[in-house]
């Protein structure tokens, strides 16, 4: 998923009355190429290392899906 900017992987869905929450870990990330343009201008990164820290955020402040290829 791509929140806030970032590039997370879930670990744990919270749900109450009123709102969904999300547990996540980012990944480090970085472009792929940078020839004719910089990849991440299309979106494209590669990703490492998750955090060990736990990042919590909005279900609303999903901005896209991601897929991870190996």
């Amino acid at each position: 998923m791509r929140i806030r900017d970032d590039i997370c992987l879930i670990q744990n869905i919270i749900e109450d009355e009123f709102e969904v929450f999300l547990l996540c870990k980012r990944f480090r990330q970085k472009g792929l190429f940078v020839v004719p343009l910089r990849s991440s201008l299309l979106g494209i990164l590669k990703v490492s290392q998750l955090d060990d820290r736990t990042l919590v955020a909005k279900l609303d402040d999903v901005q896209a899906n991601c897929v991870l290829l190996p």
